[in-house]
């Protein structure tokens, strides 16, 4: 997406946080792939559990962590982590537990920088269609007419196009298209 394109759904995304109104956003957390290395030796010696469980439990905690410094996971117990304040207008839509990637709704300019200011946070991005919403446009994209062109008509090949996680809103949007 040019980046004049993206600055406007920034901008207008931000401007409905700013009025009040809930937005959704992701968020990506910055990860140490050094922390999870060495928690997962942890792990391991600890439960002898083999080297590749170690380090997805290893990730999942890291990332969980990450999450609940940043206020937008609640802790086991339910309580926010206390190393910040829990985000009262931030709603976890879907969180992505093998992934430093949460989908939020957020309702204040407040916490929306607190957020974005936040050290473990990496992006914080507005929920936006990124690719081309008619089947055409997204060929063109992948340049599908050339190849067809070229004789090839996938023929015993299984392609699956997926855009992700839409929002209500958004699929409205791509309806009325």
């Amino acid at each position: 997406m040019p980046d004049a394109a993206n600055a406007a759904i920034v901008a207008q995304a931000t401007a409905a946080v700013a009025a009040g109104q809930p937005s959704e956003w992701l968020v990506s957390f910055r990860t140490s792939e050094q922390q999870i290395t060495d928690q997962a030796q942890v792990i391991s010696a600890a439960s002898a559990l083999p080297a590749a469980e170690a380090a997805t439990a290893a990730r999942l905690q890291h990332y969980r962590a990450l999450k609940a410094r940043a206020g937008v996971l609640q802790g086991e117990t339910g309580a926010a982590s206390t190393d910040a304040e829990p985000l009262t207008s931030v709603q976890v839509l879907e969180d992505f537990s093998h992934l430093p990637i949460t989908f939020v709704s957020i309702s204040s300019a407040d916490e929306l920088a607190r957020l974005r200011a936040n050290p473990d946070v990496l992006n914080v991005e507005p929920n936006k269609l990124a690719y081309p919403a008619a089947l055409s446009d997204a060929l063109q994209h992948i340049g599908q007419p050339a190849v067809q062109a070229q004789g090839y008509l996938g023929r015993g090949t299984v392609v699956v196009i997926d855009s992700g996680r839409l929002s209500a809103k958004l699929y409205q949007q791509l309806l009325q298209q």
